[in-house]
């Protein structure tokens, strides 16, 4: 009978511990699931990166301008965070004053904004530091390999490019000769690979040069 009793009630811890019962402590820590501003809850689920924003924990949403409206955004700052957007657009409109007037005109310079993203990872919302490629993307850039190493990296158009031209200053990059007697263009993208000299180089009696 001892045996059977002490069988049953090691039965019983055993039940109890796998529960997660024991001194009422849970198995698994609860998912943090929305952020706490000005008292009001912000989600940060979301099922699409579409659904996610970064947003200034530090700022004061509940005055029209914001508590410094010229300052500096630095994404990299551990006080911007990913939201789910909606939910921050609902909150916003809640605590904001409905009688705000325009605010200060002034330039407030972004920084690292374009090397962070707000993504949708696991249901919930993240600010992610972007690679090279996808920074290159959101810059208008196109990702490739170039040059004899076939090293990648970031290659930008220029809208004006294979444009006639008698001066760098008339390009958004530079006014290029390929070969003898072939007229000025505009060079096609910011890639410093190939076989070509600057007009004024040119002008200058320097030959044309080979750069892989």
């Amino acid at each position: 009978m001892v045996s059977i009793k002490i069988f049953i009630i090691l039965s019983l811890i055993s039940i109890i511990i796998v529960n997660g019962c024991v001194d009422n402590v849970p198995r698994h820590r609860e998912e943090v699931k929305y952020i706490v501003l000005n008292g009001e809850r912000i989600l940060l689920s979301c099922l699409y990166d579409r659904d996610c924003t970064i947003i200034d924990i530090d700022e004061d949403y509940k005055t029209c301008c914001g508590r410094s409206p010229c300052k500096i955004r630095d994404y990299s700052k551990d006080n911007y965070i990913a939201v789910n957007g909606n939910s921050f657009l609902q909150f916003h409109n809640r605590i904001r004053p409905t009688d705000c007037g325009g605010c200060p005109e002034c330039y407030s310079p972004e920084i690292n904004s374009i090397n962070f993203s707000a993504k949708c990872i696991d249901n919930k919302c993240l600010k992610i530091a972007l690679g090279k490629e996808e920074i290159c993307m959101r810059e208008g850039g196109e990702w490739k390999k170039a040059g004899l190493t076939g090293i990648y990296r970031c290659i930008h158009k220029y809208p004006d490019g294979g444009k006639p031209c008698t001066s760098s200053n008339e390009c958004i990059g530079l006014c290029i000769v390929t070969g003898p007697n072939i007229p000025g263009f505009c060079k096609y993208d910011d890639s410093p690979f190939g076989c070509y000299a600057t007009i004024e180089n040119v002008q200058r009696g320097e030959p044309i040069l080979c750069v892989d």
